[in-house]
């Protein structure tokens, strides 16, 4: 497959988990792009807007359903995470975060 290919890809499954998990008041754009993990998401949150990235450098073992997966409960619990970030750091937020994301992934 080429990177197109996987883009294309990844971009259904990602608005598969964003209707799964009625995350649909987000709009969303995916793109390609060199960072280390395998995939990320950066956030407008006053905007509702969210670019999720497909790591061109990512694992091979993990399938690109799986990260869109992650990348859509990474913005289930965007709110959540701003309105912490009043109380603790974004690092411990982070941390907590993707302990309940990683939960999640196992069932869902």
């Amino acid at each position: 497959m080429t990177e197109q290919d996987d883009l294309i890809l990844f971009q259904k499954h990602c608005q598969k988990w964003i209707s799964k998990l009625s995350l649909t008041d987000w709009d969303f754009r995916t793109v390609l792009n060199d960072d280390e993990d395998n995939g990320n998401v950066l956030l407008n949150h006053d905007g509702r807007k969210a670019y999720i990235g497909l790591c061109r450098k990512r694992e091979p073992e993990v399938s690109i359903e799986q990260i869109a997966k992650h990348e859509a409960l990474e913005i289930l619990f965007a709110d959540i995470s701003i309105l912490m970030q009043a109380y603790y750091s974004e690092e411990i937020i982070a941390d907590e975060v993707h302990k309940v994301i990683n939960r999640l992934i196992a069932v869902l």
